[in-house]
């Protein structure tokens, strides 16, 4: 795809400072770059930019704010400096490695096995939850938004991209309806800490190979809701774990004070001898990371 932000091409630089590799991702409101830090040994790190006249909502301002909230926190990008140039919006922050949607892309049957989507789902549901402490919902979980990155001997999930944040109150409707999209969003609810957890749920059902949205005779707001309706029947049994966790969000109320005790002891007892925090099993091949 054509980059639209033409003056920023491999081996120029941002603000005299980071160098540009290359780039590593578009949406519809900035692009990332992986870029190398001239002022401290070449770290690599990610720039994301955005033209002025493509950002008039306030995703810029809202993208640092959370960004700020999120400092010391695992899980989440760590931001070392944002500025504007004269077209140009900037964020710099830390490269959190590779898209889970490309991880999963080189396995043969596209799915991950029962125990690592487990300890990804929890470390995704750990992450979220951080984030809601801080008074932010993510509101745009899908495949692209988590990543993993090989840190020593063992796979850290992360989750990205805070331009379509907002505070967590006062709530708002919202009219979003792709696939990752929450049920209860898509039926008129406000957006809460709950959609962001089942958005992550649909993305894991994903992982497993689950074929939990049935649309080939009907809309997917009515296949979201004949799942919502009866999710154990979607899984395998060894994979229940699952309808569980989707059976409780759907049932909790969410406000300051929310409780997720429950969430966290289905996860510690989902699997039989697989502990949530257990490192994720994967192999190098070919200097690739492919997770099992």
């Amino acid at each position: 795809m054509m980059n639209p932000i033409s003056c920023y091409t491999k081996g120029t630089f941002i603000n005299k400072q980071y160098k540009i590799v290359n780039r590593i991702g578009y949406g519809s409101f900035a692009i990332a770059f992986k870029v190398q830090d001239s002022h401290d040994n070449d770290q690599v790190l990610v720039a994301k930019v955005a033209r002025k006249s493509d950002d008039v909502s306030g995703k810029f301002e809202m993208e640092v704010a959370v960004l700020t909230k999120l400092i010391g926190i695992k899980r989440w990008p760590q931001m070392k400096n944002h500025f504007e140039t004269a077209s140009y919006r900037v964020i710099i922050m830390s490269a959190e490695g590779e898209s889970l949607g490309d991880v999963l892309s080189r396995n043969k049957n596209g799915v991950f096995s029962n125990a690592n989507s487990l300890r990804i789902s929890y470390s995704l549901t750990k992450a979220l939850h951080s984030l809601h402490h801080v008074g932010y919902l993510h509101r745009d979980i899908n495949r692209d938004n988590i990543t993993m990155k090989q840190q020593g001997k063992e796979i850290v999930i992360s989750v990205i991209d805070l331009g379509n944040a907002s505070k967590s109150f006062p709530r708002q409707k919202c009219r979003f309806n792709s696939y990752p999209t929450s049920w209860h969003v898509m039926i008129g609810k406000e957006f809460s800490e709950r959609d962001d957890f089942v958005s992550g749920l649909y993305l894991i059902a994903e992982c497993l190979g689950a074929p939990i949205f049935n649309t080939k005779n009907k809309s997917l707001i009515d296949a979201k809701r004949e799942f919502h309706t009866s999710p154990r029947s979607f899984f395998p049994p060894e994979q229940h774990w699952m309808a569980t966790l989707i059976t409780i969000f759907d049932t909790m109320v969410f406000d300051k004070k929310t409780d997720l005790s429950p969430i966290w002891n289905i996860y510690e007892t989902a699997i039989p001898c697989v502990f949530p925090l257990s490192p994720i099993e994967y192999k190098e091949i070919n200097d690739a990371v492919v997770v099992a």
